[in-house]
């Protein structure tokens, strides 16, 4: 997505896309236990992105807090594995927006067409923080858009959209710290709502 993303203290980490399961066989389902004892390393997540930086960082950032991760390089890999897995074997989905063959919207909108995924959280992550781009994703029905670099809070509280789904959870906590971010996003969203309000072009579509 172009978003040059650094972390430190990655010395040791597996190579890049260690966890880039072949869809042919790919990984078996995680059965998780009951809500009450749900936990981080519960969590299955398909990180789906086409640049091998970023998909390293959300990855390493993920496996400090003990999640299994499998890796997509753009949606097209993404839907084939999501389409040969077995009900149940990814519980979310982090995913770039902006990416060849099949950008992030379009797999957000094919997960969400499916019966057997449209339960699946997707979180959506760009360089770009721009309000269309905001609206589109929470329009199509992702639960969260996260402006890169992606951050250790905000990946310490994603498996909290698993909960949600569940219908377990009403809010998502929140660390401190975070809420500036958040609050750039929604600004450009409302932003962008304006926008849209006052284009004359727009109006008329409306009426």
């Amino acid at each position: 997505d172009g978003g040059a993303i650094t972390v430190a203290g990655t010395a040791g980490v597996h190579p890049p896309d260690s966890n880039h399961y072949n869809h042919s066989n790919g990984p078996n389902p995680i059965n998780i236990p009951s809500i009450a004892a749900i936990k981080p390393e519960d969590i299955h997540v398909l990180v789906v992105d086409d640049e091998l930086m970023s998909r390293t960082v959300a990855s390493t950032l993920l496996k400090r807090f003990k999640y299994t991760v499998t890796t997509a390089e753009d949606g097209a890999e993404a839907m084939e594995l999501l389409k040969s897995a077995a009900p149940g074997t990814y519980h979310l989905v982090l995913t770039d927006v902006r990416m060849p063959q099949m950008d992030g919207i379009e797999l957000l909108q094919y997960i969400r067409s499916e019966e057997t995924l449209r339960a699946v959280p997707v979180v959506m992550m760009s360089s770009l923080d721009q309000g269309d781009v905001v609206c589109a994703c929470e329009e199509g029905g992702a639960e969260e858009y996260l402006v890169k670099p992606v951050t250790q809070k905000e990946v310490a509280n994603i498996w909290q959209h698993v909960l949600r789904k569940r219908g377990e959870a009403t809010t998502v906590p929140q660390f401190r710290g975070e809420a500036p971010r958040a609050e750039q996003t929604n600004q450009a969203k409302n932003q962008h709502r304006k926008d849209r309000e006052q284009d004359p072009q727009e109006q008329q579509r409306q009426q």
